[in-house]
């Protein structure tokens, strides 16, 4: 027996969605049993946001269980502009430990391009980073970002293109205006390159957040939620 699936938000008119997108009917036939081998990696969200605890923390490491996708390529594609290196096998090879500023423009890598602000919170150098363009959920706002990193000491220029950003990081009690994932791994990734205590209320508890704080622990950071809090 067949079902119809419509993928995407119910049309508004015609063939169109509301985001101007057209959708498409899916026919799919069930019972038939499913067999063979799946190889199954880790979380791309979750990857992203270790990927730039590294480079946070000028480490070395070996990351295992890395989606080889796109959105994980283009992220490592725009730190080796400011000199992380990376290397494929069957695991994933990453080398922050001689990062430099000479470059102070950076290209969008997606959504992960935000995780950037807190990844170079040690940066000396002013820097320009294009804005990330929106996906098919719809365009999500940077202000959680722009407000939990200015309390840590970072500088956001908002332009039309992207953002303008000056470090002057330190150590913060700083509230999340909500409970946004990256915008927490954000403050996690500033409050990690400070060796003061800093707390971050009413983060969010998301797997991705957890993963990040594992990863800043086992690189010798010290981090605990308590509650709603991290510190």
């Amino acid at each position: 027996m067949a079902t119809n699936v419509l993928l995407g938000p119910k049309p508004i008119l015609g063939n169109e969605t509301a985001h101007g997108d057209s959708y498409m009917d899916l026919h799919v036939e069930g019972g038939i049993p499913l067999q063979g081998n799946v190889t199954l990696h880790g979380s791309k969200n979750s990857a992203l946001g270790v990927i730039c605890g590294v480079v946070a923390l000028r480490a070395k490491v070996v990351l295992e269980y890395v989606p080889r996708i796109s959105d994980v390529q283009e992220l490592l594609d725009v730190l080796a502009l400011a000199g992380v290196k990376h290397e494929w096998k069957e695991c994933l090879f990453i080398d922050a430990t001689e990062m430099h500023e000479d470059v102070d423009e950076f290209p969008a890598c997606g959504r992960a391009s935000l995780l950037l602000l807190g990844a170079f919170a040690r940066r000396v150098k002013p820097y320009f980073l294009a804005r990330p363009e929106g996906c098919r959920l719809g365009t999500r706002t940077s202000i959680a970002h722009t407000h939990v990193l200015k309390q840590f000491g970072i500088k956001i220029a908002t332009k039309q293109d992207g953002f303008f950003v000056e470090n002057h990081l330190r150590a913060a009690d700083t509230l999340l205006i909500e409970a946004s994932d990256t915008a927490t791994e954000n403050a996690i990734l500033a409050a990690a390159q400070v060796p003061e205590t800093s707390i971050i209320e009413l983060g969010s508890t998301s797997y991705m957040v957890h993963d990040l704080l594992r990863f800043v622990r086992s690189v010798g950071g010290s981090a605990q939620q308590l509650g709603e809090h991290y510190s």
